[in-house]
Parts: C-alpha cells; structure tokens; sequence
C-alpha cells in the first residue's frame, strides 16, 4: 500500500495541468490521491472523495490572455483518511463553497500557501490531525458562514509560530491576510 507525502508513491485518480475542466458526480474511492490540478480551473461539484492521502489539490491556476480562472469546489463530501481536505498552493484561486470535509488524521481541512482563497458555508469537522484551516505564505483567505468543529489542533492558524521552535522545518512568517465572519467554533 502506498505512502502520502513526495515519496509514497501514491497516484491522483485525476490530474489536470494547464486545463478547464467541469466534473460533476464524480466518485472517488480506494485511491491514495484524488484530483490534482496544476496551472488549472474549472469546477468540481457534487462529488464524493474518499482518499488515503489529499483529496483536492491545487497548485496555481488557470490564466487566458489576461484572465484568471477560479477553481470552483462546492456540493461536494470530501473525507481524506489521512491527508487534507482541499490544498490551495502558489498562485491557486479557489472558490469553496458548501462542502462537508472530515477525516485527516494527519492533515487540516483545507491547507493554503500563498493563495487566494474564498471558504463558504462548508463544514469542516471533525479534523483528526490540524487544523481546520491552515493559512500560511502570503495567502488572502475569505472564510464566512463556516461551521469548523472538532479540530485535532488549532480551528484556524494564520501563519506558523514553530518557525523558532527546535525541530520543526516550517517556513519562516510571511503576509497572511484572512477576513473571518459568522462562523460557529465548536472544539
């Protein structure tokens, strides 16, 4: 069986680069990884993903002409046994709107690096391993009307403060901006 992380050798059942794509009533199960987009947008909606690993994974987005594309992910039920709900990396643009994200028992529900990311009407919980948002780099993050509960670690971290810590590899702190309105915490 594989591994989450670089090395594990666990694959994503979709992979998209440089593309805009609509997936609707997807099933994803029984897979290390689920949708991977690089350089990508487009939607995935109505969707059940159950991973080992992450289950969504953005990493930049998609750009014509002038123009950038948002990654839509709303209606979905998303559970990665291990891994995070919803990654939102380098340059990705993600709007997340009315998903149930639960499980990673070494993850956070949504892990974001210095992206632009808009969270609403989700519930996040119970989080086995983090956080239920775990913002760092220089990310501008909109989260309102959220139910984020049962978080193994901090509900919301905004920025990493083990920088200085002995035997954590963290990034150091960087410009971290998030608007947080009408949300329920519960621990």
């Amino acid at each position: 069986e594989t591994d989450c992380g670089t090395q594990g050798g666990g694959r994503s059942a979709i992979y998209l680069e440089d593309t805009f794509a609509r997936m609707d009533t997807l099933s994803i199960s029984q897979n290390s990884y689920g949708a991977f987009l690089r350089s990508s947008s487009g939607w995935l909606t109505n969707s059940t993903i159950n991973t080992r690993c992450n289950a969504i994974d953005t990493n930049s987005h998609k750009t014509t002409n002038d123009y950038n594309h948002t990654f839509v992910v709303s209606d979905n039920t998303i559970t990665p046994a291990e891994g995070a709900g919803i990654t939102a990396y380098d340059g990705a643009i993600v709007l997340a709107e009315r998903n149930t994200i639960s499980g990673s028992s070494d993850g956070s529900g949504f892990g974001i690096r210095s992206a632009k990311v808009t969270i609403n009407n989700n519930i996040i919980g119970p989080i086995e391993g983090w956080n239920g948002l775990w913002i760092y780099g220089e990310s501008d993050v909109s989260a309102e009307n959220n139910t984020i509960m049962n978080t193994g670690k901090e509900p919301v971290l905004i920025g990493e403060y083990h920088h200085k810590d002995q035997g954590w590899n963290v990034p150091g702190p960087s410009k971290a901006r998030l608007y947080f309105a009408n949300n329920v915490v519960t621990n």
